[in-house]
């Protein structure tokens, strides 16, 4: 989700990118989140 809102755990929980989360691998998660924080710090 690209929104102007800081990530909320209600984002990891819903489809990123009409992606469904299942569909994503554990590397790529971890990924994304790095990149989350590193965004909101």
């Amino acid at each position: 989700s690209k929104k102007g809102h800081s990530p909320k755990l209600a984002d990891w929980l819903l489809p990123v990118d009409s992606e469904p989360v299942e569909r994503q691998s554990p590397e790529e998660m971890k990924a994304v989140l790095l990149k989350t924080t590193k965004q909101t710090k």
